[in-house]
């Protein structure tokens, strides 16, 4: 799980995350470091993609073509939306403030995280009792790290499907996978805004969008990979992004 806006002036508070049996992470994390070997990248952070984040030498991104990132955030969304499945949580903090609706943001969020866990797993694995494991990226905010034991300890009394949890690098080669959650959470983010500022009126989906999300559709999962690489080859003709 990957976690958004947990510092002082977010508009939205945002924790994301892709589930996937231990076999797929472990494929997913050699994939993942193949990616970025190949464009010369250490690591994906979408705060350290931001080309403003990239205007002078040693940036990590810096010299990078439009053509290159479009291509690198491409082919890491075919990875991240292989057959993981999307969960989160978003809490809208300056929304609910003009609303006078006052409650704890970051427990907010948690608990829409484990909620929207909870109901990913009885959409695709309803049969299944196995515990999950939590991995989340480690964090210095104390505050955010304590809500996130606290609430995990709640919902394990919720449903025993709730496993342990863990903070680790995402530059670790093992756990390469919560990059994976960084990227899915920079879309999750923008389509909570979206949300929040049309009032679910109206989002706009672009082919990046739709792979990392596509997954919470059990038919969409289950589709075969030759028809899906014809609907993304179709998508991407139409589509500049």
């Amino acid at each position: 799980g990957d976690e958004t806006g947990t510092h002082g002036g977010s508009d939205v508070v945002v924790l994301s995350g892709l589930i996937e049996s231990q076999e797929y992470w472990s494929r997913c994390n050699n994939q993942w470091k193949s990616v970025l070997k190949n464009y010369n990248a250490e690591f994906f952070h979408y705060r350290e993609f931001r080309k403003v984040a990239n205007t002078s030498i040693g940036d990590p991104y810096y010299g990078w073509s439009d053509e290159k990132r479009r291509n690198f955030i491409f082919r890491l969304a075919m990875l991240a939306g292989e057959s993981a499945v999307p969960t989160g949580g978003a809490y809208a903090i300056e929304r609910n403030t003009k609303l006078g609706i006052k409650k704890n943001p970051f427990n907010e969020t948690i608990r829409s995280f484990f909620e929207s866990t909870i109901a990913m797993l009885d959409k695709h694995w309803p049969r299944d009792t196995e515990k999950i494991l939590f991995v989340f990226d480690k964090t210095k905010n104390r505050e955010w790290a304590g809500a996130i034991h606290a609430i995990h300890e709640e919902y394990t009394e919720k449903d025993s499907r709730i496993g342990g949890i863990a903070f680790e690098d995402d530059k670790d080669s093992r756990h390469l996978g919560l990059q994976a959650a960084d990227f899915s959470g920079m879309h999750f983010r923008n389509v909570s805004r979206q949300y929040i500022e049309t009032e679910g009126q109206e989002i706009d989906v672009g082919i990046v969008d739709f792979l990392v999300n596509k997954n919470v559709d059990v038919a969409f999962r289950g589709l075969p990979k030759e028809k899906t690489k014809k609907l993304i080859e179709d998508m991407r003709g139409h589509e500049s992004y």
